[in-house]
């Protein structure tokens, strides 16, 4: 019996045992599944520029801007997290003190906070995304130097609050995506000028330091925040919502990528200041649509294309009613001229692999060339003093950038040069502090991208 016994009690061991050893075999098998479906992928971005010399400022050889961008993003299967902040070095028009934009300062903006869902995917690597939060559409690009996009290029769309699909598959041999967002402002960025004089019907401009019109901020917002921003679900309580659309795709051709990019977005009721009004300081809206596209060529060593954004801003309408917990209401001021704001361009860039130069200065350097010519355009309709298409044409910029530096992996530096001119004297002359009709820049940068 006591040998049967013990038979007994080592054959249920053994069963038990590798039960056992199967589970806990399962369990990590499951475990490892679930590490290798999630991962957390850090970001950065680090852009540094030092003016060397500006015509329109007596002073140079000093700091114009910097800011640094850091973010990640989780994945665990179908699920994504995502957060990226931006931090502004010093810029002057940026600060987190009680009324941003009004000295220098260290300002601090969430560029993006959003979960994201899979909401269908396939063996083909088709998916269809839901994103919840705050996000950045896709916009176009610009090609060339930094001056191209940094001054008359794309600003790009600023982040946005609310929901948004994303197609993304390959169709055709064309690897697409499109977005589709529902959003509650519809922020954005203009190279912006003075508005005419009345006496002169011209518009100046400021390449930067002080007043930073091109570099800082502008009229209508920037650096996703200012004007017309998206922080507040106040912004969007006239009823209204922004909707953006965006469609891109690239396809091989040659020992390349031909690649293009639509982009447009729409919004009536913008609110165009603080959404606390005060009796000298009405709300105002405006509205507004924004477009980008893009097409260009991008193959090992070199890329180029062409760019094109406009930003059109109606007329400007006054709050009149502001029902609690309701739609606020505007009228439009009679005065007010509607404006559109535009820039093309085309630009291109390489580097020395093009010349089989690969380990320029340390093992995996290169060095990098680059041009851009773009044009901006700023005209007005309607309302009291507004500039014929004539008059307001002679106060268009021409821009042409050049550019040339450094690269080793995720680090770039580079020296631009831009040259800007206009029909009428639009910009200052650090000579005389009189305007004259051209102006130059240089400046270095100094940038990372993680």
């Amino acid at each position: 019996m006591k040998k049967i016994l013990l038979r007994s009690f080592t054959l249920a061991t053994v069963v038990v045992g590798v039960i056992s050893n199967f589970a806990f075999a399962q369990d990590a098998q499951a475990a490892a599944s679930s590490a290798e479906a999630s991962k957390f992928v850090p970001t950065m971005n680090l852009s540094t520029r030092y003016v060397l010399g500006d015509s329109t400022r007596k002073t140079g050889f000093d700091f114009m801007s910097q800011q640094l961008r850091l973010g990640g993003v989780y994945t665990d299967g179908a699920m994504t997290a995502a957060g990226e902040a931006r931090f502004y070095g010093n810029t002057y028009g940026q600060s987190n003190d009680d009324a941003p934009g009004t000295s220098p300062g260290q300002g601090v903006a969430v560029r993006q906070a959003y979960i994201g869902y899979d909401l269908y995917s396939n063996d083909s690597g088709s998916t269809l995304n839901a994103k919840l939060g705050r996000f950045i559409p896709k916009g176009a690009n610009a090609y060339g130097n930094d001056a191209s996009s940094y001054w008359y290029g794309m600003s790009g769309f600023m982040p946005e609050d609310g929901i948004m699909l994303e197609y993304t598959g390959k169709q055709s041999g064309i690897d697409f995506n499109a977005q589709f967002a529902i959003a509650n402002a519809l922020p954005i960025y203009l190279y912006s000028d003075s508005g005419a004089s009345s006496n002169s019907r011209v518009w100046t401009f400021s390449m930067s330091g002080a007043t930073s019109s091109f570099n800082g901020g502008s009229t209508f917002g920037g650096n996703g925040g200012g004007d017309f921003n998206s922080e507040s679900s106040a912004s969007s309580n006239t009823g209204d919502k922004a909707y953006i659309a965006s469609v891109s795709g690239s396809a091989d051709v040659g020992k390349g990528k031909l690649e293009a990019v639509v982009s447009y977005g729409m919004k009536n009721n913008n609110v165009a200041n603080n959404v606390t009004a005060t009796v000298n300081t009405p709300i105002i809206a405006n509205d507004v649509q924004y477009t980008e596209d893009s097409i260009g060529y991008v193959a090992k060593g070199y890329s180029a294309g062409v760019w094109y954004s406009s930003a059109m801003v109606g007329e400007s309408k006054t709050l009149t009613a502001d029902v609690n917990g309701g739609a606020r209401q505007f009228a439009k001021d009679a005065s007010s001229p509607k404006n559109t704001y535009s820039v093309v361009g085309f630009g291109g860039k390489g580097d020395s692999t093009l010349f089989g130069m690969t380990n320029v200065w340390m093992p995996g350097g290169l060095l990098t060339y680059s041009a851009g010519v773009s044009a901006y355009m700023h005209r007005q309709n309607g309302g009291t003093g507004a500039l014929s298409d004539s008059d307001a044409a002679k106060n268009d910029v021409t821009m042409l950038s050049l550019g040339g530096g450094f690269t080793k992996g995720k680090f770039n530096t580079e020296l631009n040069y831009s040259h800007f001119m206009a029909s009428n004297d639009v910009f200052l002359n650090s000579g005389n502090n009189n305007l004259t009709n051209s102006a130059d820049i240089v400046y270095l940068l100094a940038g990372f991208d993680l």
